[in-house]
């Protein structure tokens, strides 16, 4: 019977520390604010180390001009598509407005390893851009780099590199990702690849703020 007591004591005051527990989860968890990232995407930067661009324009079945147009289209469905505890990621919807964006962004390095930064004279601008938008982050895109190598055996690297600033534009981190195909791929691969690069991204982002 003591034995019995003792236990129902001890299971009354575990569940109260659970629930206690559970409450101040909730509470903490309800007060702190999601993160917003606003999204540039890609302009004039893609390239290759071995296609030209009218190949690879052709690949996707779009004009030359079009090639960016296209890849924001994808890039913009698949951000949109996101979902990410806590993490909303918003994006400009037309290609005239990344394109003004991107030209206030000074882009710097070698093909395949090009980073971005935020002139002085631009600050004011972003800054003000990120509290119309309620952002917390600005995520750059900075480049689509098309890396072909024949040993050890023919292989196409896609890769997407990118540069995360905070309110007040200072680079918070930067990096790249890929997938790999054996050859340029049409509309439909790219998408699906890119659906899956994009998702990826935002997970190793989220994880870091």
């Amino acid at each position: 019977m003591k034995n019995k007591t003792v236990m129902l004591a001890l299971s009354f005051f575990l569940f109260a520390y659970l629930q206690a527990f559970a409450n101040e989860y909730r509470k903490n968890g309800s007060q702190k604010p999601d993160i917003t990232i606003l999204v540039i995407g890609f302009g004039d930067n893609v390239a290759s180390n071995y296609f030209p661009k009218v190949e690879i324009a052709e690949k996707l079945k779009v004009s030359l001009e079009e090639i960016d147009s296209l890849l924001n289209q994808k890039l913009n469905n698949q951000v949109q598509a996101l979902e990410i505890r806590r993490i909303s990621f918003i994006t400009k919807p037309t290609n005239k407005e990344i394109k003004y964006l991107r030209g206030h962004i000074h882009f710097h390095g070698e093909p395949g390893q090009i980073s971005a930064t935020i002139n002085d004279k631009y600050k004011d601008f972003f800054i003000n851009l990120l509290a119309e938008h309620k952002a917390d982050y600005l995520l750059v895109y900075n480049e689509y780099f098309l890396r072909w190598q024949e040993v050890p055996f023919n292989t196409l690297f896609h890769i997407f590199s990118y540069t995360l600033f905070d309110q007040s534009l200072q680079e918070v981190s930067k990096g790249q990702d890929h997938f790999n195909t054996f050859s340029l791929v049409h509309s439909n691969e790219l998408t699906r690849n890119l659906e899956r690069l994009v998702r990826r991204n935002a997970q190793s982002i989220a994880r870091n703020l």
